[in-house]
């Protein structure tokens, strides 16, 4: 039995491959690791664990694990272990997250003026998502483990789980998936072929749910805070036309496939997923978000609009007295500090009185246009 564990994570940096494929690897071996490169895919040995990872896009990495169990174990017992392997990948303190953060030190020695990723938010790895293969053989076990309840093989026929998706490629090879788990069952090396492409499409896949929930917590968080200015908009916005666009690469990619089984498989990694889900209820938070980058952005502009009548008038104030005073120098005689106070208070009143005026004219206004809405 084959147990991988897809493993998404995320570093403060929002590295690519190209930045890491070089320098900052020998970098990393120097820290007394043994990290190789090959073909964009990256080999890491932990202690006593092996995993190989790719760079994706916003500084997500995603790790795979191999754990190879004998076929004849129980259903309870693998979930155990594979229980047991997860706590230790996300424990904070672990070999894995250690490294990440290794890893992120010398992406930063190397990139100094790299800059940070937008979705980090402090937390490495956050789950790991099971996948199993096992023979025909053992095929209760298979979905024992799905639904993680004991599972007979004359009970296989009747299920009735709306929530466990299956796909059938042949009579000896099945794919089960669920929000958790997903699981290939055959034998031959046709089902090794599907379960490694399998897992290309998962690792996809995992990057895309990753990406879109970190953006949709962002948005909620924003949405939530009347106090942040247009900037944070802007890079929402940025983030959310990087998404909508690496959902229509990844659109692409299904709609491209020419084998049935490829597209029985992408689809249903995408409704166990949820991936369209999500992504449809990121889609209307981003029109929100638009709209109110509107409102933002109108009060932002209204607020200018005040300072900057505020300052004309101090200007034009300043102006008038200046240019009155011009005026009555020419005929004065007396005491100037005196004239120039008096001229002063008239053209504060007379501003004063204009503005008065100005406020009593915009309150009818207002009141005829609420009476014309009322009839």
């Amino acid at each position: 039995m084959i147990v991988k564990l897809i493993i998404p994570a995320m570093i403060r940096y929002a590295v690519t491959t190209e930045m890491c494929n070089g320098n900052v690897v020998r970098r990393v071996v120097q820290k007394g690791y043994e990290l190789t490169y090959d073909e964009g895919v990256f080999d890491i040995n932990l202690s006593t664990e092996h995993f190989v990872f790719k760079i994706f896009d916003n500084g997500v990495i995603v790790f795979n694990n191999n754990l190879l169990l004998e076929d004849s174990l129980k259903y309870a017992q693998v979930l155990k272990i594979k229980e047991n392997k997860t706590a230790d990948i996300i424990n904070c303190n672990g070999t894995l997250i250690n490294f990440l953060k290794t890893f992120e030190e010398c992406i930063k020695a190397e990139h100094p003026y790299i800059q940070e990723s937008f979705y980090f938010n402090g937390k490495y790895i956050s789950y790991c998502l099971a996948t199993y293969k096992l023979t025909n053989k053992y095929k209760a076990t298979a979905y024992s483990l799905a639904l993680k309840r004991e599972i007979t093989e004359e009970q296989i026929e009747t299920l009735n789980e709306p929530s466990l998706n299956v796909v059938t490629i042949s009579n000896n090879l099945q794919l089960l998936l669920i929000w958790g788990a997903r699981i290939v069952i055959g034998d031959d090396e046709y089902a090794n072929k599907i379960y490694n492409d399998f897992l290309n499409y998962e690792n996809e896949a995992q990057y895309m749910w990753f990406i879109i929930t970190s953006l949709d917590k962002r948005i909620d968080s924003y949405m939530l805070n009347e106090t942040r200015r247009t900037a944070d908009i802007a890079k929402l916005l940025d983030a959310s036309y990087s998404v909508l666009y690496r959902k229509s690469r990844f659109d692409g990619v299904v709609s491209s496939k020419s084998h049935r089984y490829e597209i029985e498989i992408l689809n249903n990694i995408i409704a166990s997923s949820k991936i369209d889900k999500l992504y449809d209820n990121l889609e209307k938070k981003i029109k929100l978000l638009k709209e109110k980058s509107s409102l933002v952005e109108e009060k932002m502009n209204k607020e200018n609009r005040k300072f900057v009548n505020a300052l004309l008038g101090i200007i034009s104030f300043l102006s008038s007295i200046s240019t009155l005073y011009a005026f009555v120098s020419v005929f004065q005689t007396g005491n100037e500090k005196t004239t120039y106070i008096i001229i002063t208070v008239v053209a504060a009143f007379i501003m004063c009185l204009a503005s008065f005026l100005q406020y009593l004219g915009k309150k009818r206004r207002n009141a005829k246009n609420k009476k014309q809405d009322k009839s």
